[in-house]
């Protein structure tokens, strides 16, 4: 069975297309906020089909791009040493990142990230970030700071 994705917006309503017929239809998906996020619905067509939601505040898209980071220390925004990691996916409050290697890094830390759209003007991201999440080699960050690139960065993270 083909699993669907659907982006929540802010006021908790999803808008899903029945991949059988086409029709569409807005409906609430509050009550399954911090619950199960994959749903099965059935199509007033009587068929059956499967959604994952999205409760991020932003669209996110996957990549694999190249890039590095550094930990920040509270007094210095120089970075103590570059590190090599590769973008899983990008959105414009925050990206998912793996490294290579160690990291130790830890929830809170402070990190500052760099890397290079495959946009055609190969647009560099450097952007301020701290950990939200960490599984393994696998980071969770959230942008700290909004700037003048996130235009060519939303216009990267375009569908």
């Amino acid at each position: 069975m083909q699993v669907l994705k659907i982006f929540v917006r802010k006021d908790n309503q999803a808008m899903v297309r029945c991949p059988f017929c086409a029709a569409t239809k807005d409906f609430s998906v509050a009550s399954f906020r911090g619950k199960s996020h994959s749903i099965k619905l059935r199509c007033a067509c009587k068929r059956i089909f499967q959604v994952d939601l999205d409760f991020r505040r932003a669209y996110r898209k996957n990549t694999k791009l190249a890039g590095f980071y550094a930990t920040l220390s509270v007094e210095s925004a120089s970075g103590i040493r570059q590190m090599q990691m590769y973008v899983d996916d990008l959105s414009l409050v925050g990206i998912g990142m793996t490294t290579v290697g160690p990291h130790g890094l830890r929830v809170g830390a402070l990190l500052r990230v760099e890397f290079v759209l495959n946009d055609p003007k190969g647009t560099i991201i450097i952007k301020k970030a701290t950990v939200k999440r960490l599984v393994g080699s696998r980071v969770g960050c959230e942008f700290l700071e909004t700037r003048e690139q996130d235009r060519e960065l939303g216009f990267f993270l375009m569908p």
